[in-house]
């Protein structure tokens, strides 16, 4: 019983520093979306269309990640946020590289798409734990 008592204080932990750097992202992108492309080393036309894709993004990102971050912090559920991470971040990297090979795209770009692929990684081991230690009793 204390082994998995370790592994679920582990899982919280990962899943609290998880949600916490989404969150971080999340916020930067939502109220200084010009700057933070520039930061990144995107190249985005700076224009309304843009400024409110990233900022819906940024609020996307800062909320999930809150939300997981409270789950892991409240003893909740953290299985459905990672996932839902998961899925998201995993979409992103796929789109990202497909506008890599489409567009010829840079460096900076590359580099989010494997930043996005790495987390979306990160989050589903994550996640394959959290349904293993979360799973109701009479499951086990």
């Amino acid at each position: 019983m204390s082994g998995q008592f370790e592994n679920t204080r582990a899982l919280r932990s990962a899943a609290l520093a998880a949600g916490a750097s989404t969150a971080t992202f999340g916020i930067a992108s939502a109220m200084l979306p010009g700057q933070f492309t520039r930061l990144i080393g995107i190249p985005a036309e700076e224009g309304p269309t843009t400024t409110r894709m990233l900022r819906a993004v940024g609020i996307f990102d800062t909320a999930t990640g809150l939300a997981l971050a409270s789950a892991a912090l409240r003893g909740g559920n953290v299985a459905p946020w990672l996932l839902m991470r998961m899925l998201w971040e995993g979409s992103a990297s796929l789109l990202i590289g497909w506008t890599v090979v489409r567009d010829r795209g840079n460096r900076a770009l590359s580099t989010v798409g494997v930043l996005a692929l790495g987390t979306s990684a990160i989050e589903a081991v994550l996640w394959r734990g959290a349904k293993r230690v979360e799973r109701p009793q009479g499951d086990r």
